[in-house]
């Protein structure tokens, strides 16, 4: 008996809707637990659901938890009595040896597939199926999506066409073969190349997956031991910091924090003007990895810019290494006028530390 089934919509085999799953049933492959769990969707176009769905499949094969995408309706079936739960629940989702475990928990907040912390203290029920059955019926489904029904102007839907490649290509029908998180990125036909330097379409939750998989700082770090020519590895390094992704964004710069690398400098001390703390305060503690005036005179810059007392801090935490006249005077000023306590009294701090050298 399948563990698995997808029902679709009664519409005409070239309708966009016949296209995507009405229900989706999982079926118990354990004694224990609820007999079965059915997922509604209602109001979910096809690509949205391909897309949500397919991001969460590649973080379940790269050994992360994960959010399914939220259905309409939760439907638990246990010994001949049902419960129903609507969008206030949330359903999360772990791989382990070739099970797939789903359960039902209270409302997860933020992105839509996002990794997860797997919290049993807190689940509904625990539904545990076969994760290649799984996989097998969702891409199929997807394949069928893109054969009739997308549409190549559609970024969204070459996202979809990319996840489709990548997870055929590398995902073992076992579910055991790791690869999926180690991707080739400088092969220039890898799809993570492709998202990471060319992205048709930017995606948090497959962004924080590549964070989480360690594939970002594993790009980092052969960019680092890449001997090319200064200029192209720094435009590698420009590209990956100014990503359409603000997650690619910080993880490259957290990456570069602890495997430094002088090519990627002025990018590093460039994302100064976004004014994100999560990616501003990493990028200008890598690139104070390399000291220099240049790099003294844009913390100070940034210092005397920025809204954000989380920044303003970072950066006069860093001028310490900068005991000269012109250090002195930024900080006796902002110990003096900036307008955050925290600032005004580290800003004293490092000048006294400074002065008694």
């Amino acid at each position: 008996m399948k563990t698995v089934q997808f029902e679709y919509h009664d519409t005409e085999a070239d309708d966009l809707q016949s296209s995507t799953p009405s229900m989706i049933r999982f079926v118990n492959d354990t004694g224990g637990g609820p007999d079965e769990l059915s997922l509604k969707y209602e109001s979910a176009t096809p690509g949205t659901f391909y897309w949500k769905m397919l991001v969460a499949l590649y973080g379940l094969t790269s050994q992360s938890p994960v959010q399914i995408y939220r259905p309409d309706w939760f439907y638990i079936q246990f010994s001949g009595n049902e419960e129903c739960y609507g969008r206030s629940h949330s359903l999360i989702a772990t791989a382990d040896k070739g099970c797939l475990k789903l359960a039902v928990v209270t409302y997860v907040d933020g992105w839509d597939v996002a990794p997860v912390d797997w919290r049993p203290e807190e689940l509904k029920e625990i539904v545990t199926v076969d994760l290649g059955e799984f996989a097998q019926q969702l891409i199929s489904s997807a394949r069928e999506y893109r054969s009739h029904h997308s549409d190549p102007e559609s970024s969204m839907d070459t996202f979809v066409s990319l996840l489709i490649d990548e997870v055929e290509e590398r995902y073992s029908q076992d579910g055991c073969d790791d690869s999926i998180t180690h991707a080739p990125v400088d092969m220039p036909d890898s799809m993570i190349h492709t998202y990471l330097y060319d992205c048709p379409y930017p995606d948090e939750s497959f962004s924080y997956l590549l964070q989480c998989n360690g594939t970002i700082e594993a790009e980092v770090k052969r960019l680092r031991d890449n001997e090319l020519d200064a200029d192209e590895i720094g435009m590698r390094y420009q590209t990956l910091l100014s990503h359409e992704s603000e997650t690619v964004q910080r993880a490259t710069a957290v990456a570069l924090r602890n495997n430094p690398d002088e090519r990627a400098k002025e990018w590093l001390l460039a994302r100064r003007w976004t004014d994100i703390p999560a990616i501003v305060i990493p990028s200008l503690e890598a690139a104070a990895e390399f000291p220099s005036d240049e790099v003294r005179d844009i913390l100070v810059e940034t210092i005397s810019f920025s809204s954000h007392p989380e920044i303003r801090h970072a950066a006069v935490e860093l001028l310490k290494q900068y005991p000269d006249d012109e250090t002195i005077s930024a900080l006796e000023k902002f110990a003096e006028v900036d307008d955050d306590e925290t600032v005004r009294e580290t800003a004293q701090s490092v000048l006294a530390t400074i002065k008694s050298k």
